[in-house]
């Protein structure tokens, strides 16, 4: 039986904190049951004592049961500050059609989890919007209040109508807010990569990043069936690009071969020339379940703290 941890008809839903908990908790039970039993997902809910500061919140229950002073946490102490980026431009709104979640969706619930896992653990979480410029950004925050807000902006882009001509400025606003980030972060970004025709200023702009300091996660969110293996019925298609509106009929199984080649070509370009820098490109099916994205997340948190 599916659950909201795997890709469902999750249209019935609408409550963003309600599906980014539903998807969490499946994931661990899922990671318990793996081979990844015994992965730490415990939340720390206290900190050591630090000698010299007030005894005002140590726990001395926990005290009396392990000899050890701690000292109970609270909603502004965080361990982490994690800068999440979704790409909004049209082409993430692919596929169009309502039965299947779209990229822009897989990419805000899956972000939607990630903020819930951090807010579980302490951290603090951004999420910054970028079309043809920032359409929403916020500082590093871990209220209730603050994650609310968080949630709001992401129901907004499942909500809104589908915008077509909308380009992206990804390298662009990655590259002036890199010098604005809290140093030593996790910046984790969600985008399909196609970024044409001169990949190389995104590259760039993620080195920029890299240089700053920051560790940096990217989910590759695609639509692997049609959009890197080209399955479509053996018939002509009218294909549109939702970002520049150009159509053109075609039947694609004459050139399954050659896009293949292509589109494999490209996305070698951007991963290897990433790797050099350890930068993470790390690929984010739609049509799979959110443990692509949940688990890479958590095993470069754990290298981090």
């Amino acid at each position: 039986m599916k659950t909201l941890y795997d890709i469902v008809d999750i249209s019935a839903f609408d409550n963003i904190p309600f599906i980014a908990q539903k998807i969490v908790e499946g994931f661990i039970t899922g990671l318990h049951k793996s081979p990844f039993h015994g992965f730490s997902v415990e939340f720390a809910e206290h900190r050591i004592y630090n000698p010299g500061e007030s005894t005002r919140f140590i726990d001395w229950k926990l005290y009396a049961r392990t000899e050890k002073l701690f000292v109970k946490k609270f909603e502004e102490e965080t361990n982490l500050r994690a800068y999440i980026i979704i790409d909004t431009s049209s082409s993430m709104f692919y596929p169009t059609e309502k039965k299947i979640v779209n990229k822009a969706a897989f990419s805000v619930f899956s972000a939607a989890a990630l903020i819930h896992l951090l807010k579980k653990q302490r951290d603090a979480s951004s999420l910054m919007l970028v079309s043809e410029k920032t359409d929403f950004y916020s500082k590093p925050g871990s209220t209730q209040l603050h994650i609310n807000y968080l949630y709001e902006q992401l129901y907004k882009v499942i909500t809104s109508p589908l915008p077509k001509g909308k380009t992206t400025s990804l390298a662009k606003e990655i590259d002036t807010y890199a010098e604005l980030f809290h140093k030593r972060s996790l910046v984790v970004i969600f985008s399909d990569l196609f970024y044409f025709p001169d990949p190389d200023k995104l590259i760039n702009a993620l080195k920029h990043l890299k240089y700053k300091k920051h560790e940096i996660i990217i989910f590759n969110t695609i639509d692997t069936q049609q959009e890197e293996e080209l399955q479509f019925e053996n018939r002509p298609y009218l294909f549109e690009d939702l970002e520049t509106g150009e159509k053109i009929k075609l039947q694609p199984h004459f050139y399954n071969r050659i896009y293949k080649e292509k589109f494999t070509g490209y996305k070698k370009k951007i991963t290897d020339n990433l790797s050099k820098y350890g930068i993470e490109v790390v690929n984010a099916d739609i049509r799979n379940h959110f443990a692509q994205v949940l688990l890479p997340f958590l095993i470069k948190r754990s290298k981090l703290y």
